[in-house]
């Protein structure tokens, strides 16, 4: 009934005004280089064009790989604990990856666990919804071999994990929760995150996506599309393309596209999601490429009260 009463709203907007307006989409990929001082040039293009399809699968590529080596190792810890009745994982970016000097450090990584136990205390039975997330600030420090590709793992720091639960009872149940979160710590999550980002990123070094000569995708874009003068991306290729062992400090984001669409409240004219794809710097250039998704005049925006996701007349 809401929904109905704000198309009829919307509609009524349409006649009181001009009478042109009509609710439309425009869903786009904007790729855009950086240069010293300030100057920049973009290019956009429909989603169902494929220009900038070869960065969207190596970034694709890149977050199901971790997923593939993670998850399965994120769950293993829980099958053994007392009263365990199932479980989740989940690891979701933006990842942030920066080289310099062969030294590799991974941060930004969202990796979540849940589970649910059910344990007996005093005759008292208690099920509990625990779930436990890595501080994105861990970050995992590696060495690069340039001849293998192969990454070796030495050291992750700032690693931190933050429980959370919800039990049926309203006793207090943080010691049960800390028995799983010890578990978990017990268990050297943190070398088996560092681990399996290794073996994923081994993996990756076998796929065209992280190869230099093609590095997530870039080699596919022509130097000249942006059409600025001084402002294509032959040098950031020319430099990936000639060893990472010759590059200087090089600083990649990984995105990992949500799609969640954000507006103003009530009835806005413009709402829409903004993702990114991934972004390159490498000394004063930088590309980054972001999915864009906008709805003009056919987005509800709850109040903060009801949450920020945005509802489609």
């Amino acid at each position: 009934m809401i929904k109905s009463m704000l198309k009829l709203c919307a509609v009524g907007a349409f006649v009181l005004g001009t009478g042109a307006a009509q609710a439309s989409q425009d869903f786009y990929y904007l790729g855009t280089i950086y240069g010293a001082d300030g100057t920049m040039a973009s290019y956009r293009t429909p989603l169902t064009n494929g220009l900038y399809k070869s960065v969207v699968d190596a970034q694709q590529t890149v977050m199901s790989q971790l997923r593939t080596y993670l998850v399965p190792q994120l769950l293993a810890p829980l099958s053994g604990l007392s009263g365990y009745q199932g479980g989740s994982a989940s690891v979701d970016g933006p990842l942030s990856l920066s080289y310099r000097n062969g030294e590799v450090t991974f941060s930004g990584m969202r990796v979540s666990v849940s589970a649910t136990a059910k344990q007996s205390y005093a005759g008292v039975n208690v099920t509990c919804n625990i779930n436990v997330t890595m501080d994105p600030a861990t970050t995992i420090v590696g060495q690069l071999d340039i001849l293998s590709g192969q990454l070796v793992a030495k050291e992750i720091r700032n690693f931190k994990l933050n429980p959370s639960y919800s039990c049926q009872t309203n006793l207090d149940w943080i010691p049960f929760v800390n028995v799983l979160v010890d578990a978990l710590i017990s268990y050297k999550i943190d070398g088996l995150i560092a681990d399996k980002m290794q073996q994923a990123h081994n993996a990756l070094s076998n796929l065209d996506a992280l190869k230099p000569i093609t590095f997530m995708g870039l080699n596919a874009i022509p130097d000249s599309v942006f059409g600025a003068p001084g402002l294509n991306l032959a040098q950031l290729k020319n430099q990936i393309a000639s060893g990472f062992q010759n590059l200087p400090a090089m600083t990649v984001d990984i995105g990992d596209p949500k799609r969640r669409v954000y507006g103003p409240q009530g009835y806005p004219h413009q709402a829409g999601s903004h993702d990114l794809i991934m972004s390159i710097a490498i000394g004063n250039l930088r590309f980054e490429l972001g999915e864009h998704r906008i709805y003009y005049d056919e987005m509800y925006c709850p109040p903060e009260a009801s949450g920020r996701s945005c509802i489609p007349f």
